[in-house]
C-alpha cells in the first residue's frame, strides 16, 4: 500500500533540524498514520538504489542498515552490489546512495572492476536525471585514502549526475560520520520530495 504523509508535517520535520539531533527524534516527528490538512506527498514514488562496493563486507552492512532507516521513513529502496549495475541502465536510476571501499593501491573492490572500467571508458551518457551521494570508506594510514570513492565521484559527475550530498571520506572509525551522513540523507530526501511534489503534475493528490 502506498505510504503517504502530509506536506505540512514534512515541512515541519525539515524545518530547523540539525545533524546533531537524535535520529530517533526525527522518526517520532513523522507518524505513519499522519492525517494532515491539504495535499499529501507520496514518499515511495521513486526507488532509491543503495549500492555497495566492498571486499570485507563493511560497506554492504552499511547499505543494509541504511535501507532499514529509509524504510522507517516510508521510502522505497533496493540494495545491490555496485558491480551488478550496468552503466547504460544508470539512466533509469533516480537516486543512488553508494557505500564504497578502496582496495590495494587505490583500486576499486574486485566485484566492481568491470563496472568501473566501463564507466571510465564511456563517453558521457547524460545522467542529469540521477542524483547520488557517496559514503567512502578507507584508512588514512594508506597513501591512496578513499581513492575509489573520489574516482567514482568524479566519473558520475563527468556523466552528468548531480550530487545529492557532497562525498564523505571516512577513516576506520566511521560510526559518527555515518550517523550524521544518513541523517542528512533522510532530511535531504524529505525536502526534495516536497519540492518534487510542488513541481510535478504526475504525483497524485489525496485529500
Amino acid at each position: 500500500m502506498t505510504q503517504c504523509i502530509g506536506v505540512g508535517e514534512l515541512a515541519m520535520v525539515c524545518a530547523g533540524m540539525s545533524p546533531h539531533c537524535e535520529f530517533a527524534m526525527v522518526r517520532k516527528s513523522i507518524s505513519r498514520t499522519a492525517i494532515a490538512s491539504g495535499p499529501i506527498v507520496r514518499l515511495d514514488w521513486r526507488m532509491i538504489t543503495i549500492a555497495y562496493a566492498t571486499e570485507t563486507g563493511i560497506a554492504a552492512n552499511l547499505a543494509d542498515e541504511t535501507q532499514e532507516k529509509l524504510t522507517e521513513f516510508l521510502f522505497r529502496s533496493e540494495v545491490i552490489d555496485l558491480g551488478e549495475l550496468k552503466v547504460p541502465k544508470l539512466k533509469h536510476k533516480t537516486v543512488i546512495l553508494a557505500f564504497v571501499s578502496t582496495w590495494g593501491g587505490g583500486d576499486p573492490p574486485s566485484s566492481v572492476w568491470d563496472f568501473y572500467e566501463e564507466l571510465s571508458e564511456k563517453e558521457p551518457i547524460g545522467l542529469a536525471g540521477m542524483e547520488y551521494a557517496i559514503f567512502s570508506l578507507g584508512d588514512s594510514t594508506y597513501e591512496h585514502f578513499c581513492q575509489f570513492g573520489k574516482d567514482l565521484d568524479a566519473q558520475l559527475e563527468r556523466h552528468g549526475a548531480r550530487r545529492l550530498l557532497s562525498r564523505v571520506d571516512c577513516d576506520v572509525d566511521f560510526k559518527d560520520d555515518y550517523e550524521e551522513w544518513v541523517f542528512q540523507i533522510v532530511c535531504t530526501l524529505i525536502g526534495s520530495s516536497i519540492e518534487d511534489y510542488k513541481e510535478s503534475s504526475d504525483l497524485e493528490e489525496l485529500v
